[in-house]
């Protein structure tokens, strides 16, 4: 009899190992899929912190203005010193640190492009040095779009530059609320 109770017990021991075994598999299995969820949130996590980057590069919005010509001239290509003829353009968008604009001119960015532009907005003549820092060419299209980075405007306080900037956005919001 002693030895039967003996087999029991051991079976109940068995039995007790096997069900914390088979919790334990459980709990490492469970574990092991919140370290994936864990791993997939932090990419999801890292994505979002460049995108937000990315969208924080532009510490100003921008203000798409209607067609305005442009005139620029290179003052500086590669730190080589340039003089030459003004070409023509067209000013897409402006914001306090910079603008967008198109030209049929197709010169190198990465050679570090220094141009002085002149263009009038809201009839206000405007003259601005910056640095090319974008250029963006799309197939078909006969234009080549550039950044501009402001080095240098003619405004004496940053605030006159964003009140022009403002107006200009107040007479495009009239325009669209009239029709």
């Amino acid at each position: 009899m002693m030895y039967l109770i003996s087999i029991a017990i051991l079976m109940i021991f068995f039995i007790v190992i096997l069900v914390l075994l088979v919790n334990v598999l459980k709990y490492n299995k469970h574990m092991m899929q919140q370290e994936t969820k864990m791993k997939t949130m932090d990419k999801t996590i890292e994505s979002l912190q460049q995108k937000l980057q990315e969208t924080n590069k532009r510490k100003y919005y921008r203000v798409a203005i209607p067609i305005t010509e442009c005139e620029f001239e290179f003052m500086d290509m590669g730190n080589q010193p340039v003089e030459g003829e003004r070409k023509k353009g067209v000013v897409r968008d402006i914001s306090l640190t910079g603008l967008r604009f198109d030209s049929h001119e197709d010169f190198p960015v990465r050679q570090k492009s220094i141009i002085r532009m002149f263009f009038m907005l809201n009839d206000e003549p405007l003259e601005i040095i910056g640095r090319v820092i974008r250029k963006d060419e799309a197939f078909g299209r006969p234009l080549i779009s550039y950044g501009l980075e402001f080095m240098k405007t003619h405004f004496s306080k940053e605030e006159d530059l964003f009140r022009l900037i403002r107006e200009v956005e107040v007479e495009l919001r009239k325009k669209k609320l009239q029709g």
